[in-house]
């Protein structure tokens, strides 16, 4: 999910992370997070585990409680973020716990949050 910009096209003036702030998170997490997101959109996929899972924790925030998704619908919420590797996020999402889904693939719904991969700040 790499983002080109032209020798013509004017930067963004403005890079916005509010909602980086906003999530409360460690200085850790919404380091991670500035560093692969720009304007609430993923610009790379992190290599390291725990990076991803801090990239997982977002998304996660995406999705409702008790609410049944259909794949479709994971799909839309991810391609807003990063329409490119929306498939793999899925799946990691799924792999690492914070989203839960039926034998067969029908229906998703956001795990409980003691469910979801924990991360540790003494690293």
């Amino acid at each position: 999910a790499n983002i080109e910009v032209g020798a013509n096209t004017p930067a963004l003036v403005v890079d916005d992370n509010a909602w980086i702030d906003a999530l409360g998170w460690d200085e850790k997490a919404q380091k991670v997070l500035r560093e692969h997101t720009a304007n609430g959109r993923l610009t790379k996929i992190p290599a390291k585990q725990k990076k991803l899972v801090v990239v997982l924790r977002w998304l996660a925030t995406k999705f409702e409680a008790e609410r049944m998704y259909t794949e479709p619908d994971v799909n839309a919420i991810l391609k807003a973020v990063d329409d490119e590797d929306f498939v793999l996020l899925r799946r990691e999402l799924v792999d690492f716990g914070y989203l839960r889904r039926e034998r067969g693939g029908g229906k998703y719904w956001l795990a409980p949050v003691e469910d979801a991969a924990k991360t540790s700040d003494d690293e």
